[in-house]
């Protein structure tokens, strides 16, 4: 997500801290989820560098 786009902070599940507005990241969600279209839902708000790490 851009940082012009990111409105809102989420907790980056790789170090637990706020990813702040503003912030350019990585918004993550399984692919393979038996849950089809609401596995968007369960969408993660990463830091970009936790995301490489992870």
């Amino acid at each position: 997500m851009s940082a012009t786009n990111a409105q809102k902070a989420y907790r980056c599940p790789g170090c637990a801290q706020l990813v702040e507005p503003g912030t350019a990241h990585v918004v993550v969600w399984r692919d393979d989820s038996i849950f089809g279209d609401r596995a968007v839902e369960d969408r993660r708000h990463w830091h970009s560098a936790c995301w490489r790490v992870a």
